[in-house]
């Protein structure tokens, strides 16, 4: 048995990363600056100059270290100066305030009880005295008390507020956490002091100033960076990343779908997951590029200008890795249907339930009961034998209803006259055969598509051929079963009902099972196969000349990093270089687009050849020709974008032939308002119902105010706003957390400002609880438990550390000055490697902090600092340390809970506002996709990518915080919350891809009617389906905003609505019969009543742009200009070799596909958010026949 170590998620990152060199060089800067900062604490002219808070400098060492690039560092550090003055002129003039307000008499009674304590001292050293006395509290009064209290807690919640509002502009959040133990010091200790003493704040001040000299000579001299030079690194991660998928495209392809070596298409998602965090990381660099003067040939612009590009070429590898998770989800859904068949063939089992009696003939009517078995309870293991599969109906082999229907199959009108070859019957629902999908395991086959939260084990139910149904649990008499529809049943009034939720979704769920059936295909697997094989060998080509291309942009920021003032060449050199690396570059162009016009024209085709001299009919598998569809899509548009790189590469390069100075073009409105980020997980908003950078599309709608009528003059116009504005300010979330964190800072000071308890609390240093309780508390009460954990154990182990480095360096003296360097210069590298790079910068921040204040305090007081806060030194402090932090910690954790603001809340007020936001989306994608484009919108891409961001980051830990919270109403359902944002993902990865394909499909030199056959085969732009998608879109949204269950019946599934028919391989046309057929269940089946978003005649919709079904329905498809005539006619409804190899085909392919992938996630959002609110609504009496009826053509 092989022993495998397992070590905790908080040091398990450390082994990736240990051997990095290019992470060590920043550490090895921080640490060095640290170091020399320590060194000057240990000097003791250098400690007593810097004041009574000397220690403090190394402590702003850790908490804002210089291992960004200089510019970034200044950028951060003037926002932490400018915060840190505003916090001492609050104090200063709550300082100014409070002396105003005492009363100006000595507290004579007060100062003869201090007296009496320490005899002698008044009249033998007045100063250390009245020293004495100031911090035992003898001067305090209750007027300046109450003051300082009321500014301090204004001026915390304004610091907390902005801290939520301004991050990352100005230094957030570290310049807003120094200006809170600004103003906590100045307020606290100020009102202990009787005189106006307006520089106090220079206690932290100082050690600052010396320590922000210190850093900016290490930035320059130890292991110097750019940002340039940081965004050149990080072009080049994100580069390699993305060459490493590319070349494993042919090792995944290389393998058999559905086979062990196929799995290893997940290193490829865990890879694509990597190359977003990358360029998370590269968007941060960019954004900082125009902070600082450079030198070399490109400027900040130039750069920045290849980042969309490469943007561009992130989101078409996602392209391939869709289609990898496509295959998967197939042969996943293949084998869960193909089970589900072999179990409705299997024979009866001994005891089988009675026939349903809308199956009953007059034969059965008479038969003697005994010839029926009672039926089982539907808990029983017989019931759920053979897979659990739901069989409670009778299947008897002889009962040619129990055989599913093969004449009238999914294949069409036409299809339904073709003979099957021998062994390859189809399970496919008809009429005649829909009581069998009752035996399909729900649960089984809707796991991959809904979940597991579709039917629990304990939720299991039986679906008779009755249309009623029995939940598991208690078994019921058959009087309570016939009471009990499938739809709803009954509890037991006046008891829990603790056997489970009762299950939702059983009507999406028979819908879906009829879809799922729809498109079994006979031989198909062999055929994807057998495509696979040759798609591999089609693109390996193409693949291998894009990772040329791709490593020839690593040579080209490696070149520019290069570029230093200091390596200047000659000028003849210099030309020449420059010369041939664009030569290069230019014969790797030429060789792209020559093998990339090779693969459209050629390549691609060759796995499809074999299809030249065959019959293309309704029973030809279709899904290898879909599957190759798919990526070749990809691959092309992949490579398209590659090409465009390289030309944006190529004329920047011959633009800037030169070297030169760069200067940085900012703004001041880009200063106070962009900000500079150095870390690319800083959240800029903890706001559910905000997302930020989001763009409002132009919309033709608005809402309205349902409680009064548009404005009628400016008197209303204004007033409104200001209503508005007031009203939301009381109800944001936000202020009402800075208004806690206010509250909690009073709270914990109050000693402070009481006489009786102001010495203790003074002498054990009480101010560290002020300052932990206001960076615990956050604004969820899940981050606030979950920082509580964090701090315990950061604090505990950097308590131990810290006292073990005391001791190593000192022995048992009060503090070796040459021992605690050597201790420094050993520690230091190792703690800042683990602080600038662990995942979990809070823990690693704090265990810094914790270690180094304890070697800085006992360092402070072992040399004979200010004597009146003498603390001690080693385990003295150490334990106070660690005790004062759990008391603040836990008293915001308490305070957190009273009252709460749940991360609970916000995970589902943020997935409401997503699912919103993406309803506006896919509506403006329905817009995109009725007009011709120069190229996809940007408005549209760039607001996925900030709803990806928003639920990559802000949602993952706002649901790892849920979990964390405390709750008497039963476990949180978090893996629910997770499926959604997974769903989420992938829904905003389709409606990007949906984009690219309307926007190929439209260009020029492909036959418009492709499209016209997209819109028609998807239904894209029929009003209807339009209706039903954005009415789910909606709902949901509402539903999880307000928590409102949901109708038990809804238009869904969307899938089903848009993909009722299976066409194969064909492109549908208005004059196909599948297209005529009644809508909703209406009309004569069979009959002339079209589809609407039909054509109304037997004309081909291929034929006249002005026949188009969308023209009578107000949506007309825009003409692409300039088109060139047509290489290829539709007219036909054959599908012939040609048109199966045109251009167009491919790309009218993946936009199908890619829409029912799309329909098909939203469907698992309606099933999900089903399990989530429930349902309401109910409708009893329907049974499975009106359900799956409405479609029947």
């Amino acid at each position: 048995m092989k022993f495998e170590l397992k070590l905790p998620s908080f040091v398990s990152w450390i082994p990736g990363k240990i051997n990095q060199w290019q992470l060590w060089k920043p550490a090895i800067r921080c640490a060095i600056v640290a170091w020399i900062c320590w060194v000057l604490l240990l000097i003791v002219p250098v400690e007593r100059t810097l004041g009574q808070a000397s220690f403090f400098i190394i402590i702003v060492a850790i908490i804002n270290p210089p291992s960004d690039p200089l510019a970034i560092f200044l950028d951060k550090t003037l926002g932490i100066f400018l915060f840190v003055g505003i916090g001492w002129a609050w104090g200063a003039i709550a300082y100014a305030i409070a002396n105003a307000v005492r009363s100006g008499q000595e507290p004579l009674e007060a100062i003869s009880r201090e007296s009496s304590r320490f005899p002698g001292l008044q009249s033998s050293d007045p100063a250390a005295f009245l020293q004495q006395s100031i911090f035992d509290g003898v001067y305090l009064e209750t007027k300046s008390s109450a003051v300082m209290a009321t500014f301090l807690g204004v001026g915390v919640a304004i610091m907390t507020y902005l801290r939520s509002k301004l991050t990352p502009s100005f230094g957030q959040p570290t310049s807003s956490i120094f200006a809170c133990i600004v103003m906590d010091v100045i307020m606290t200790y100020g009102a202990l002091i009787p005189t106006y003493d307006a520089v106090l704040g220079n206690v932290f001040v100082i050690p600052m100033l010396v320590y922000t000299g210190v850093a900016i000579l290490g930035s320059l001299l130890i292991f110097p960076e750019t940002v340039q030079e940081q965004y050149c690194n990080r072009y080049i991660a994100v580069i390699s990343q993305m060459k490493t998928i590319i070349e494993e495209q042919p090792k995944v392809l290389g393998t058999t779908p559905g086979t062990d070596e196929w799995s290893d298409w997940k290193k490829l998602k865990e890879q694509r997951e990597t190359l977003g965090t990358l360029y998370g990381a590269l968007d941060v660099s960019g954004s900082n590029l125009n902070r600082e003067i450079t030198w070399g040939r490109f400027s900040h612009n130039d750069l920045k200008d290849l980042q969309d590009s490469v943007r561009k070429l992130i989101v078409r590898i996602g392209g391939m890795t869709y289609f990898h998770r496509t295959v998967s989800e197939w042969l996943e859904r293949k084998r869960l249907a193909e089970e589900s068949r072999a179990n409705s063939r299997a024979p009866s089992r001994e005891h089988s339930r009675e026939p349903s009696p809308t199956r009953e003939t007059p034969e059965d009517r008479t038969a003697p009961a005994k010839e029926h078995s009672p039926a089982p309870d539907a808990a029983s293991p017989a019931a759920y034998e053979n897979g659990g599969h739901l069989d409670q109906s009778d299947s008897r082999p002889e009962s040619s209803d129990n055989r599913l229907d093969h004449s009238n199959s999914h294949l069409g009108q036409d299809d339904s006259q073709l003979d099957l070859p021998p062994g390859d019957h189809l399970d496919i629902p008809s009429r005649r055969s829909r009581q069998s999908l009752s035996r399909i395991n729900l649960r089984r086959l809707l796991n991959e598509t809904f979940g597991d939260n579709l039917l629990t084990p304990s939720e299991s139910i039986s679906i008779p051929e009755s249309g009623t149904s029995t939940p598991r649990g208690r078994k019921l008499g058959k009087d309570q079963q016939n009471d009990h529809h499938w739809f709803h049943w009954h509890s037991d009034h006046g008891s829990p009902r603790l056997h489970g939720p009762t299950p939702v979704g059983v009507f999406e769920s028979m819908r879906y099972i009829s879809v799922h059936t729809r498109f079994l295909v006979p031989g198909e697997m062999e055929d994807v196969e057998r495509m696979h094989a040759l798609l591999a060998e089609a693109a390996d080509p193409l693949l291998n000349v894009c990772a040329e291309a791709l490593e020839s942009f690593v040579l080209f920021f490696e070149a520019v990093n290069h570029e230093k003032w200091w390596k200047m060449r000659h000028r003849k050199t210099w030309a020449a270089l420059v010369k041939a690396d664009l030569q290069k570059k230019e014969d790797i162009k030429e060789k792209l687009a020559r093998t990339l016009e090779s693969y459209k024209t050629k390549d691609r085709l060759h796995p499809i050849e074999r299809y030249r001299h065959k019959a293309l009919t309704p029973h030809t598998p279709y899904r290898g020709i879909f599957f190759i569809s798919i990526y070749s899509f990809h691959l092309i548009d992949f490579a398209n974008a590659l090409l465009v790189l390289l030309e944006e590469v190529l004329d920047v390069e011959e633009k800037r032939t030169e070297r030169k100075l760069w200067w940085p073009m900012i703004t001041l409105s880009g200063f106070l308002g962009g900000g500079s980020r150095s870390d690319p997980n800083e959240m800029d908003d903890e706001d559910p119902d905000t997302i930020q950078g989001l763009q409002e599309f132009r919309e033709p709608a608005e809402a309205r105010d349902p409680d009064s009528e548009p404005p009628s003059n400016l008197f209303y116009y204004y007033g409104g706003k200001v209503q508005r504005g007031i009203s939301n300010m009381f109800r944001r979330g936000d202020a009402f957390f800075a208004a806690k964190a206010g509250i909690i800072t009073v709270i914990v000071a109050i000693p402070q400002y009481v006489q009786n308890s102001a010495s203790f609390y003074y002498y054990h240093r009480g101010l560290w609880a002020i300052i932990m309780a206001q960076l615990t508390l956050q604004r969820w009460a899940g981050d606030t438990i979950i920082q509580w954990v964090w701090r315990i154990i950061a604090t505990f182990c950097g308590a131990v550390l810290g006292v073990t480095l005391w001791y190593i360096g000192s022995g048992s003296s009060t503090g070796n000055a040459f021992g605690l360097g050597a201790v420094g210069a050993v520690a230091l590298p190792i703690i800042f490697f683990l602080r600038l790079h662990s995942p979990y910068v809070v823990m690693y921040v704090l265990f810094s902090v914790t270690t180094f204040l304890i070697l800085g305090y006992s360092r402070q007081d072992g040399v004979g600092g200010f004597s009146t806060v003498n603390s001690g030194w080693g385990w003295d402090v150490g334990w106070r340390r660690f005790l004062l932090v759990v008391i603040g910690i836990t008293i915001a954790a308490i305070f957190a809970l009273i009252p709460p603001e749940t991360s609970r809340h916000s995970v589902r007020r943020t997935i409401s506002k997503t699912i919103e936001k993406m309803g506006s989306i896919h509506a403006e994608l329905l817009s995109y996709a009725g007009r011709t484009h120069s190229g996809p919108d940007v408005i549209i891409v760039d607001n996925l990518v900030r709803i990806n961001a928003k639920l990559r980051t802000y949602l993952t830990l706002r649901i790892s915080g849920a979990e964390y919270e405390p709750t008497l109403e039963g476990k949180w359902p978090a893996e629910k919350y997770r499926k959604l944002q997974a769903t989420l993902l992938e829904l905003s990865d389709l409606l990007g891809q949906l984009m690219t394909v309307f926007w190929r499909i439209g260009q020029p030199h492909i036959d418009k009617r492709w499209r016209e056959g997209l819109v028609l085969r998807t239904r894209f732009l029929q009003p209807t389906f339009i209706g039903e998608t954005m009415a789910v879109y909606y709902i949901l949204a509402t539903a999880l905003k307000t928590a409102s269950p949901l109708p038990q019946i809804l238009p869904t599934p969307l899938v089903d609505r848009a993909f009722d028919k299976r066409y194969g391989l064909r492109v549908p046309q208005g004059s196909d019969p599948d297209a005529k057929r009644p809508h909703f269940g209406t009309g004569t089946p069979g009959g002339d009543t079209p589809t609407p978003g039909t054509p109304r005649g037997s004309t081909s919709a291929m034929r006249d742009p002005d026949d188009h079904p969308l023209a009578e329905k107000h949506v007309r498809l825009e003409e692409p200009t300039s088109a060139p005539p047509p290489t290829r006619m539709l007219d036909k409804q054959e599908l012939t070799f040609d048109m199966v190899s045109d251009e167009g085909y491919m790309i009218f392919v993946t936009g199908v596909m890619t829409t029912y992938d799309l329909l098909t996630r939203l469907d698992r959002l309606v099933m999900v958010v089903r399990e989530l609110v429930g349902e309401k609504y109910a409708i009893r009496g329907l049974d499975r026949e009106a359900l799956l009826s409405d479609y029947d053509a």
